[in-house]
């Protein structure tokens, strides 16, 4: 999770606590969306920036106590794509119905549930057999190999989609 921080602290550096801070959040189309979020013990608020891929514009508002005065900040945000990457490895089989797989994770390591990879598996003439796989609450997307004897290579493919770039992975098997 990405999240923004935000210390409340007054001009000599005193932390000020238990503050409810307003907090005003707008895309890059003028949508608002208003909150408030209330300092810690240390003068620290945060929040999760969970919002679609796009440009930001935080404002942070504090109308003071009566003992405190009021202030304000604000910050550009951006939400970007994150990069993925897939997993696999090189192997060597022996018989019909060998598990394959791979795993496919954002660039923090999180394994990503509920994705659809491509496995394109191609035999040393030349031919190609393609299979569609969804990865688990790990991350992992099997498909069952019933190939005959040889050499081959697969290549596994994800697309991506709006919050995730699209990744490949290459792997070499042969089957005895």
């Amino acid at each position: 999770n990405n999240r923004f921080d935000i210390d409340l602290i007054n001009i000599n550096g005193y932390k000020i606590a238990n503050q409810t801070l307003y907090v005003e959040l707008a895309d890059e189309n003028a949508n608002k969306q208003t909150f408030d979020i209330l300092t810690d013990d240390d003068g620290h608020a945060s929040f999760n920036i969970d919002y679609p891929i796009g440009k930001y514009h935080v404002n942070v508002n504090y109308f003071g106590n009566g003992f405190f005065e009021k202030c304000n900040a604000s910050a550009k945000i951006e939400v970007l794509m994150s990069t993925t990457e897939i997993i696999t490895y090189d192997y060597a089989y022996y018989g019909k119905n060998n598990k394959f797989y791979a795993i496919l994770h954002d660039e923090n390591g999180k394994n990503l549930a509920n994705f659809e990879m491509t496995f394109t598996i191609t035999d040393s003439k030349g031919n190609h057999n393609t299979v569609i796989s969804h990865t688990d609450i790990y991350g992992r997307a099997d498909v069952i190999l019933s190939l005959d004897l040889g050499e081959y290579d697969i290549n596994v493919e994800f697309l991506g989609d709006s919050w995730y770039k699209s990744s490949t992975s290459h792997a070499h098997i042969s089957i005895s």
